[in-house]
């Protein structure tokens, strides 16, 4: 085109075809800088709900498992209940259960005096095992110290 310039041969005719050319290379190039962007997500949305119902389902179940555990707990305890209720050989028995259930509709919260006793309890249960140990090192300690 360069040569053509120079020698002054430059026609309509290629005018034209050159501007054509331009043309269709402008509206393809302007087509080439528009991106569109898709996502394409790996996992369908159908997928996802499907999890999403699964898990819920899942704990749902686990729910109603330990709900089903804890009343088999409550079932066997009404039952001993019952069943020291029942005795009638042991008139000290039902008396003190009497008295017990007496205590309970009266004061709401003898629920969490029996949780405070009952780890006071196991405090000083762990506290007399670690004297115990504690006692027995000892011995073992003044046993080595006789020998050297």
């Amino acid at each position: 085109m360069s040569k053509e310039i120079k020698n002054h041969e430059l026609s309509v005719e290629k005018m034209k075809e050159l501007s054509i050319t331009s043309d269709s290379s402008m509206s393809i190039y302007k087509l080439l800088l528009k991106n569109k962007i898709e996502h394409h997500h790996h996992v369908q949305k159908i997928i996802w709900i499907t999890a999403g119902l699964f898990i819920l389902l899942s704990l749902v179940c686990a729910g109603w498992y330990s709900t089903y555990k804890k009343l088999d707990g409550y079932i066997a305890n009404d039952t001993k209940y019952r069943e020291l209720r029942l005795d009638t050989a042991n008139r000290g028995l039902q008396s003190y259960l009497d008295f017990t259930d007496s205590l309970y509709n009266v004061n709401p919260v003898l629920r969490n005096i029996v949780l405070l006793k009952e780890e006071n309890n196991r405090i000083n249960y762990e506290r007399l095992q670690r004297a115990k140990r504690l006692k027995a090192e000892a011995k073992d300690l003044e046993n080595a110290a006789k020998k050297k």
